[in-house]
């Protein structure tokens, strides 16, 4: 193996100086992206216990063993003794810059002059393993190698101070370093444990520093102590001199930790009396938002936000930073989203998108916008951009996608696409915990059959029986639901959900009253004494979950005269076996079919399945008129056309005859109320749906 070349020292040269402990596992990655970036990398370990210093040595990395001693500030000076350099570049091992990044940071190594200057980059640490979940913090991360130049405090170690009292002049850059340390929400726990000794132990040699009781509440309120948070962040603010920088943190945790004690009216005090004093803060003004969003002032909520970025795009806010235009931005989307503004929330995504074009927060809120609105070609094109942001891109493309098959009821679809994408991010607990679910689902019976037991039918519990006996030997799993009127007494052998409602009822009555119960994504009304082919639902389920615009299906019928011949159900077959019907009611009893399968008779047939996600915008099935009167018989095609013309669904027509259909008009609702009359009554008088 060829030997690898170190770094030749260059005028203004940079040291990178990094704390570690047991970091084999990403140290190597990160020291080589770095070579040939910073003149030399002085690597302090505080007690690794793994390989971490063998490949730190053979990355050229000059070791430094500094035993752990409770103090951040002590370890990173360690390092900073040991280095020659002209200038300080600190990182940790948990950290990284992407390639963008690290194109900037290589142009800004490259200006570097002799000033006395410190320059700000952006730490992004994602919290848990959800895209958008980050906090975004601002650290003075390069500056002068200088004597004086040493981090102060145990935990929460500063740079800062040493700096400002050499004079030096702090400039922010757009450097983003991405940080990984909370996102093992255990690992992040305990981290907090240990600052909370820490901190404890500079209050012992500090009491009364306005620093520390800050970081002392700071780490009770992440630790969910608000109670114990708030004595010393109003310590902090009473020591802290004019213009001390974390004074508007303070303020914010202090309203915060109300908030959440529930003393609400509290929490707004402390932020406003803070955004008095620090007007310009972001921070604050997004927790202002917050209180007044919790109070339902949703006015109030977005008016501090739109108008600072309104000042902010006519340059009038001097604190337009791009960071911040975003999380003001994000903020309105949550807004917009609550009240279903989704135009609106789209709107700022876009723009936030146009201002940072790699954003996976960005790609993400316009994913789930996308999702939410059914816009399925956008989703995927957007899904298709957000893939190739990395492997967290991948991840969230891949989430999205397979919910969107979820959305669309294409559960064997979303199924293949979790494996595949599982496979192919194998790290990815999102992705198993989908796969779980879906499978979970796919083993769901996914239609409900729901049906009316008319009280006056003397033939209703043989009829049941039979019924029972038809939908069990049907190829794929249902739910079933009867409805039972005036009181009647169900069977004690009846299977499935049973509703016992005391009046009488109107038979879409009963199944309005089915449909509260259904919580399967399809629904099939049926009556007692029609039945279905053994393979009807099946292909009626295949039908509708293969095209995402159909929201209704339905196969065509053979016609019997008799219950006996009704019974005689046999597997579907194709309409071209028997001629349609020419008159209705039929005349005679020659073998033909109804046409609802073509469209013959302009009917979808007797029994239809449909998606359940219709009843969203109509909860209940169509079943008076806004007279109050009841609709006897034509509900069916009523329902039909609002899928079509309100709902923009297809209605799918399938050419198979599904089952056999009881014809006998002498006590059918449908041979003794004129339908025609119903469906103009509809257009004239209307139909409620309450």
């Amino acid at each position: 193996m060829a030997a690898m070349r170190c770094p030749v020292k260059t005028r203004q040269t940079v040291s990178l100086c990094m704390i570690v402990r047991n970091e084999e596992r990403n140290l190597a990655a990160w020291l080589r992206s770095m070579l040939g970036v910073v003149y030399e990398i002085i690597v302090g370990d505080t007690g690794s216990t793994d390989r971490t210093k063998a490949i730190a040595a053979a990355l050229c990395a000059k070791v430094v063993d500094f035993p752990w001693c409770d103090s951040f500030s002590a370890a990173r000076n360690e390092c900073v003794k040991h280095a020659t350099g002209d200038w300080i570049l600190w990182l940790d091992a948990d950290e990284f810059l992407d390639p963008e990044n690290l194109d900037k940071l290589k142009r800004l190594l490259a200006e570097l002059s002799v000033d006395n200057t410190a320059y700000f980059m952006k730490q992004v640490s994602r919290h848990g393993t959800s895209a958008g979940a980050e906090t975004v913090v601002e650290q003075v991360r390069l500056f002068r190698n200088h004597p004086d130049h040493r981090w102060t405090y145990r935990v929460h170690e500063q740079i800062k101070p040493a700096l400002e009292a050499t004079g030096a002049e702090f400039k922010r850059t757009n450097i983003k370093i991405r940080h990984l340390g909370y996102v093992d929400n255990g690992l992040a726990l305990r981290k907090l444990e240990r600052n909370l000794r820490m901190v404890q132990m500079d209050l012992q040699e500090q009491p009364d520093d306005a620093f520390c009781l800050f970081n002392l509440g700071s780490i009770y309120c992440g630790l969910n102590r608000p109670a114990e948070a708030l004595p010393p962040l109003r310590r902090s603010l009473e020591k802290a001199g004019p213009g001390f920088a974390i004074t508007p943190n303070t303020y914010a945790l202090l309203s915060r930790c109300h908030s959440e004690l529930g003393q609400t009216d509290d929490a707004l005090r402390w932020c406003l009396e803070g955004r008095k004093k620090t007007p310009k803060d972001v921070e604050l003004l997004i927790l202002e938002s917050d209180l007044r969003l919790a109070q339902n002032d949703l006015a109030g909520a977005e008016d501090g936000l739109s108008k600072w970025l309104k000042d902010s795009d006519s340059g009038v806010s001097v604190a337009a930073d791009g960071v911040l235009v975003s999380r003001i931005r994000y903020k309105l989307v949550a807004l917009y989203v609550a009240q279903q503004r989704f135009g609106d929330a789209e709107e700022q995504l876009k723009a936030s998108l146009s201002e940072e074009p790699k954003s996976l927060t960005t790609y993400a809120g316009l994913g789930s916008i996308y999702l939410r609105t059914q816009r399925w070609a956008d989703l995927a094109k957007n899904a298709l951009a957000m893939s190739r942001l990395g492997p967290l891109g991948a991840e969230e493309a891949a989430v999205q996608i397979g919910m969107m098959r979820m959305r669309q009821e294409l559960f064997e679809a979303a199924y293949v696409h979790f494996v595949e994408s599982a496979q192919r991010l194998p790290h990815s607990s999102r992705l198993k915990e989908l796969l779980a679910e879906v499978k979970r689902i796919r083993q769901l019976p996914k239609t409900t059959v729901i049906c009316a037991v008319w009280h006056n039918d003397p033939d209703r519990h043989r009829l049941l029986r039979s019924h029972q006996a038809n939908l069990d030997r049907q190829t794929v799993q249902i739910e079933r639901i009867y409805v039972f009127d005036n009181n009647d007494t169900p069977p004690p052998d009846i299977r499935g959900t049973v509703v016992v409602v005391s009046e009488k009822i109107s038979l879409y009555q009963a199944w309005n009253a089915a449909l509260a119960m259904v919580k399967t994504p399809y629904v099939m009304n049926l009556n007692l004494d029609d039945r279905l082919a053994p393979d009807a639902v099946a292909i009626m389920e295949t039908a509708i979950q293969t095209d995402s615009e159909a929201f209704l299906v339905g196969g065509d019928w053979r016609i019997c005269y008799s219950q006996d011949e009704t019974d005689d159900v046999k597997q579907a077959y194709s309409i071209t076996d028997l001629p349609v019907v020419p008159t209705w009611p039929p005349e005679s009893r020659t073998p033909a079919r109804m046409g609802s399968g073509d469209g013959g008779r302009g009917t979808l047939g007797p029994a239809c399945l449909w998606r359940m996600a219709a009843h969203l915008q109509y909860p209940r099935y169509p079943w008076r008129f806004n007279d109050g009167t009841l609709i006897r018989s034509a509900a069916d095609a009523i329902w039909w056309g609002l899928i079509a013309s309100q709902m923009k669904k297809t209605l799918k027509r399938i050419p198979l005859v599904i089952g056999n259909y009881y014809s006998h008009p002498d006590s059918q609702a449908e041979f003794r109320v004129d339908g025609m009359n119903e469906l103009e009554k509809a257009q004239t008088v209307g139909v409620s749906f309450l």
